[in-house]
């Protein structure tokens, strides 16, 4: 804990030091200190009419995984708005990304985000990683013995196909195609019922419903954005689990007087019925979850709900800052909505690093209501 305060003390002191610099410096070095930084990572883009492809070295950090150390390389594909269908028609963009972490986690990973312009909206995750994993129990940790550590192997599709049946309500299909398998336990004595220890195939079809205002989909202030899905998943699609999942998000996003002056919300719930495997059940923690709590499975159950806010600012040049705070809980069929509810508060850094696109790396440094402390490091919003 002393050392992710430190770690804290250290950006704070860097913000600090750089908001009086920038103070007492004139306008004319700031744009000095923009030009070089560009001409840096002008020498590893590529701009063509059509398209542009940047490449950039990536630095996370999660208390699960340690320090992870990669690259993206990111495709913007500009879009035809001469021939779009309405106003919300936006670039489309490919982010995949390769990651190998301190703590011997390996991750490749590609995000499609997809705009036609006759109002088509696909969304496209495909991942495979091999990383250190953690069981907790079902619920609330449920014994002193637990953690049971384990090495875990993820190969997994998800993603939505949706038709725009106005300017920004979208209606389409939901996929789910995900595969772990678990390995290497450290002490099989700590086996439990609860805990589907091989692992296996989840295969889930269904509908979604999408409503989106916003005015930007990698760094919005304004406008909603509100997904709802039912997702079923079964045998007869080739999967190894016969379970349904019904899931709505909710994210509002306003502009406060000044300039990038953002209070973000999020109201999220998942309802699981049926015999869901635990690496599908929902959980609190990790990278865009209730940050302060130190592992994404700590809590984990049929079902979720959580609610957070972030206040975020820009300072100057590309340096912002960000105060979150966020509630939520893991509950099962058996137990009330509010059943061991846990609370975070944070703050955090923003660095801008492609200023056109608005793409931050963030550092998130949160405190728990258990008594769990977490610093996360990565690049895009949490929300």
């Amino acid at each position: 804990m002393n050392k992710y305060i430190h770690y804290l003390q250290i950006v704070l002191l860097l913000v600090s030091a750089l908001s009086s610099s920038a103070q007492s410096s004139s306008s004319d070095s700031t744009k000095s200190n923009d030009g070089i930084f560009e001409r840096v990572t002008n020498a590893f883009t590529y701009e063509h009419p059509k398209f542009s492809i940047s490449t950039y070295p990536v630095l996370n950090y999660s208390p699960d995984r340690g320090v992870g150390f990669g690259f993206t390389p990111i495709v913007r594909i500009l879009p035809d708005t001469s021939k779009a269908l309405s106003e919300f028609y936006r670039p489309t963009t490919i982010v995949p990304y390769i990651m190998i972490s301190t703590k011997g986690s390996l991750t490749f990973e590609s995000d499609l985000i997809a705009f036609t312009n006759n109002r088509w909206n696909i969304f496209m995750r495909m991942r495979y990683a091999e990383f250190p994993n953690e069981f907790y129990g079902i619920g609330a940790p449920v014994s002193d013995s637990l953690p049971l550590k384990y090495t875990s192997e993820d190969l997994m599709l998800i993603g939505e196909i949706a038709k725009g049946i106005g300017k920004v309500i979208f209606t389409g299909l939901r996929f789910d195609f995900h595969r772990q398998e678990n390995y290497n336990f450290e002490d099989t004595s700590l086996l439990i019922d609860d805990f589907d220890y091989k692992g296996g195939w989840n295969s889930g079809l269904g509908p979604v419903v999408k409503f989106d205002s916003r005015n930007d989909i990698i760094y919005p202030t304004k406008g909603w954005f509100v997904t709802a899905f039912a997702l079923f998943n079964s045998t007869k699609l080739g999967g190894d689990y016969n379970y349904s999942v019904y899931s709505c998000d909710i994210r509002k996003y306003i502009s406060l007087p000044g300039i990038e002056n953002i209070l973000a919300f999020q109201y999220s719930n998942s309802i699981t019925k049926g015999d869901a495997p635990v690496y599908k059940l929902p959980g609190l923690g990790g990278f865009s979850l209730l940050r302060g709590i130190a592992h994404p499975k700590k809590y984990v159950d049929n079902n979720r709900w959580i609610f957070q806010t972030e206040y975020r600012k820009h300072l100057f040049w590309r340096v912002g800052i960000v105060a979150f705070g966020s509630v939520g809980a893991v509950y099962s069929n058996e137990t009330n909505y509010f059943h061991n509810t846990q609370a975070v508060a944070g703050m955090g850094f923003r660095f801008r690093i492609v200023p056109d696109d608005r793409l931050n790396f963030r550092a998130d440094y949160g405190f728990a209501s258990n008594g769990d402390r977490a610093f996360y490091m990565t690049i895009r919003e949490a929300f």
